[in-house]
């Protein structure tokens, strides 16, 4: 699990770096007008991208349990209804993008006749975009259900590179938005030959392996559409606030509230890519139902929250550690320093909330999506009015304070614990070391803000941020040398 969630961080890392270098360039290349389009092309895109309802996670999931079982019958139904389900809503969303992109792009009237014509026709071949990137989300489903996340972030990492880099030198000769989407076009569908050829080689060999079964479309299908509730609920209440900031407090007070919450977001992105290799390793040991089975799940729980919470809390350290100079590039025109301790009482905030991650992959193991459903839209609810009351009576630091309401979504920790028979007496005391650490972290961030502008204030950041990284790899490598002891005597009982 370790060594997956390693691909996993690597591979995103990576894919970061590149979409980093590649916009500004891509800017300089094609214009900060036609530039525009393409964003909004791909917007239309991204959001497209959503009728896969879940079923990426289903299958994860669900192949998982049959490979627990060795039911190759099982395995062969949960194929087909993935397959044939993700191509049906593929075609309804190719369909859906050719007939609706002109009106969907008429609506924007600041676009010119050829701007438009260019948007509309992008626009379509995107439909054929998201029909290849759907089909590739189900291999992907395949490929994490195998383990197979090192094969899997290798063509993710290659995708990336051909599709960013060919997007350039596509636009050093043509600034055109819809050679652009050609090439994007081009370079899905040979990913999707890759994506292909991995699950081949993955799935077994057997003479029928496409078996239709009502049932079993029902059960993916009903699991897939809450964990797809849930992550639009997410997505919805991450756009809402932004919304409730540019009504209470203007556009000026949106941004830096926007650049805060995206930057510190990376700290729940970064540490649940790591650990995601959980969720299949857990669905197999959930389905075998047997008492050993339930005892190495109680290990690896209660080691995956250890060490999920130290990397968490190494994000949000460093993050908080370096705010300033954080903060120096996204807002080079503003007087930063004013803005300090909001930004860092936002990283401490997104630290502690990314703590979820451990319950929420255990509640899709267990396949309590709806109870994921329920805690993620409540929190989102209780944030919002936070958020709102935040706003509206101190600023934008009212605003930012709100965000503590997406903390409810640490219930999903306790009741997955509670699944396999882990107190919470017991789980929280893997938690000491976090909170001691961070606590410590926090204080001496604290104390540096007096001397920010010394110049020996960059010396002292980085021997507290040196200091962080010894301690926090200190701590993991204890654990996991001692950890087998450590489980038999602490969950045993």
């Amino acid at each position: 699990m370790i060594r997956s969630g390693i691909f996993n961080v690597t591979g995103a890392a990576l894919r970061m770096a590149i979409s980093i270098v590649s916009i500004p360039l891509l800017i300089r290349m094609i214009g900060v007008e036609e530039y525009g389009i393409w964003t909004l092309v791909s917007t239309v895109v991204a959001i497209a991208t959503l009728a896969e309802a879940g079923l990426s996670v289903s299958t994860t999931v669900f192949l998982s349990k049959d490979l627990a079982n060795g039911n190759q019958t099982d395995l062969a139904k949960t194929i087909t209804v993935s397959f044939s389900t993700v191509i049906l809503l593929g075609l309804v969303v190719v369909f859906s993008l050719s007939a609706s992109a002109n009106y969907l792009m008429s609506t924007f009237t600041d676009l010119s006749g050829s701007q438009l014509n260019t948007a509309v026709a992008a626009s379509r071949l995107g439909g054929i975009v998201v029909f290849t990137r759907l089909i590739q989300r189900i291999c992907a489903g395949i490929a994490q259900a195998y383990q197979a996340y090192g094969l899997l972030n290798i063509i993710s990492t290659a995708q990336s590179l051909l599709t960013n880099f060919g997007i350039l030198v596509v636009a050093h000769y043509d600034n055109s938005v819809l050679r652009l989407m050609q090439w994007h076009l081009v370079s899905s569908i040979f990913l999707l030959c890759l994506y292909l050829v991995l699950s081949t080689y993955l799935l077994p060999s057997q003479r029928k392996l496409f078996i239709w079964c009502n049932q079993k479309f029902y059960s993916m299908f009903t699991y897939g559409g809450l964990t797809w509730i849930s992550s639009i609920g997410s997505a919805l209440f991450n756009r809402f606030d932004k919304l409730l900031v540019s009504l209470f407090l203007g556009t000026e007070s949106l941004g830096i509230y926007a650049a805060f919450t995206d930057i510190a977001s990376q700290i729940n992105t970064f540490s649940s890519i790591a650990i995601q290799p959980m969720l299949p390793e857990f669905s197999r040991q959930i389905e075998k139902r047997s008492t050993e089975a339930i005892q190495k799940l109680q290990s690896k729980a209660v080691k995956t929250l250890y060490i999920h919470s130290l990397v968490t809390a190494a994000l949000g350290g460093a993050l908080i550690t370096f705010a300033p100079y954080v903060l120096g590039l996204v807002l080079p025109d503003i007087e930063s320093e004013d803005f300090l301790i909001q930004f860092q009482v936002i990283s401490i905030i997104y630290t502690i909330y990314s703590l979820n991650a451990v319950g929420y992959y255990m509640m899709l193991a267990f396949k309590k999506a709806s109870v994921c459903t329920a805690i993620v839209l409540t929190s989102g609810i209780v944030s919002l009015l936070l958020i709102t009351a935040g706003a509206y009576s101190f600023g934008l630091s009212g605003a930012i304070l709100g965000n503590f309401g997406y903390i409810i979504t640490l219930l999903a920790t306790d009741l997955g614990m509670n699944y396999i028979s882990v107190s919470k007496g017991k789980w929280l005391k893997f938690l000491i070391p976090f909170s001691l650490w961070f606590s410590l972290v926090i204080v001496m961030n604290f104390y540096l803000l007096f001397g920010l502008t010394t110049p020996q204030s960059n010396i002292q950041r980085a021997f507290v941020f040196l200091i962080q990284n010894v301690s926090i790899i200190g701590l993991i490598f204890l654990f996991l040398r001692n950890s087998s002891n450590f489980r038999f005597k602490s969950l045993r009982s």
